[in-house]
């Protein structure tokens, strides 16, 4: 079943997928220690760095056991 990855705030989506730590440090987002990423959706977190999030979160989508 597809996720909706974009609109989970981050630290479900780090939660729920077991590469997600990894997909994200390869873009230099380090989640686990930011206040925002109880708030903020995933979408909203990549967009404030400036990030291609479809991008990301196809990437998550592909990598998510079924």
């Amino acid at each position: 079943m597809k996720k909706d990855w974009g609109s989970m705030n981050i630290m479900e989506v780090l939660s729920i997928h077991p590469k997600a730590a990894d997909i994200l440090a390869k873009y230099n987002i380090g989640c686990l220690g930011c206040f925002a990423a109880r708030a903020e959706t995933l979408a909203q977190g990549l967009a404030a760095h400036g990030l291609d999030s479809q991008k990301i979160i196809n990437e998550l989508e592909e990598t998510y056991p079924a």
